[in-house]
């Protein structure tokens, strides 16, 4: 979830190296009308953070069930974050 353009304005070659590998990948991606899985969570994340269709989802979740937590990344965490940020507000 790093922004690669704030990674391509560092003065460390590799970095912007790396973000520059990911602009292209993503390029590539969008040119073939392909999506990968961690895109996929980036994008439903997006959906649920700036819409009014990502609040519709949100408020009306009911249970939010988490098998193998421990195997989660980061993205997949403020999913569930997210997803579950109504349950936890109607508790207060």
């Amino acid at each position: 979830m790093i922004d690669a353009d704030l990674l391509l304005k560092t003065k460390d070659n590799l970095v912007k190296e790396i973000g520059q590998a990911y602009l292209n990948y993503r390029k590539f991606l969008l040119e073939y009308n392909k999506i990968d899985f961690s895109l996929i969570q980036r994008y439903f994340f997006d959906l649920l953070k700036k819409t009014e269709a990502g609040q519709k989802i949100i408020n009306t979740i009911k249970y939010v069930l988490v098998d193998e937590y421990q195997d989660t990344n980061f993205v997949q965490e403020q999913l569930l974050f997210k997803l579950s940020s109504y349950l936890f507000s109607s508790l207060a």
